[in-house]
């Protein structure tokens, strides 16, 4: 009967809190938020990364340069900031229960120290137009127009930016044709600045438009086009507008 009785109490022992009280499982995790920016420029990041690499955690900051990483469960984590041309940063983060943390990093580089800032613009361009690449779910080509450095004249509106893809062999000649060198229906063509972004792409920058104008150019030197993309018309980017779609050109754009 002793046994029994003992056996009895043990059903009756209390569960934890956790395992009866649903809600008391969902509280034991919070959430890190903050933003991501360049302390040089001083601009906020979109597309830089935030992980918590103990727990396989991460996010991208979206176009404001926020990001917001869930299900982080409660206590002292580190989480570290990675954009492409910077420099990584590391911090400490302590997150209580059903609550949010708020964590921002300013990102920078030593190269900085050693670069003016007139410099640093062409790598901002860059490094955004990579990070963008590098972010996209799908196969996605972006160059930033910094890449081609200053225009003649300074006049954008006279500028088309280009990204054929091409099949072939292109010589060393070909390529100074392609620059300068080539006529079409029997009008020599203003130069133009081609190089390669890949093995299978070429980029152009074009001071004019004929029609079908860079497959022609290409056929003329051997190659023959595959694909095309423009990503630049006039001073207005298009790289990141979605196939089929438009939009209201902002009053400091023109063509």
């Amino acid at each position: 009967l002793v046994a029994a009785a003992l056996a009895a109490t043990a059903l009756f022992v209390p569960l934890s809190r956790a395992a009866v009280d649903p809600a008391a499982a969902v509280t034991a995790f919070g959430e890190i938020s903050g933003n991501v920016g360049n302390i040089a420029t001083g601009r906020l990041l979109e597309g830089a990364r935030v992980d918590l690499p103990k727990l396989g955690l991460s996010v991208l900051t979206d176009q404001t340069g926020r990001f917001v990483l869930r299900n982080v469960p409660a206590g002292s984590h580190e989480i570290v900031a990675t954009y492409l041309g910077l420099d990584p940063v590391t911090a400490a983060v302590v997150v209580s229960a059903g609550q949010r943390a708020t964590r921002d990093f300013d990102l920078t580089a030593a190269v900085y120290k050693l670069q003016a800032f007139a410099v640093t613009g062409e790598r901002e361009g860059n490094a955004a137009a990579l990070t963008a690449q590098r972010n996209a779910t799908n196969k996605k080509d972006v160059v930033a127009l910094d890449a081609y450095g200053n225009l003649p004249n300074m006049n954008a509106s006279e500028l088309a930016v280009l990204l054929p893809g091409v099949a072939g062999s292109l010589s060393d000649e070909g390529m100074l044709r392609l620059q300068h060198g080539l006529s079409l229906d029997g009008v020599t063509l203003k130069p133009a600045r081609v190089s390669w972004q890949n093995e299978e792409q070429l980029r152009f920058v074009l001071r004019e438009g004929r029609k079908r104008q860079i497959r022609r150019m290409c056929e003329l030197v051997g190659l023959a086009v595959t694909g095309l993309k423009r990503v630049r018309s006039g001073s207005v980017p298009l790289g990141r507008l979605p196939v089929g779609q438009w939009r209201y050109l902002r009053p400091d754009e023109t063509f």
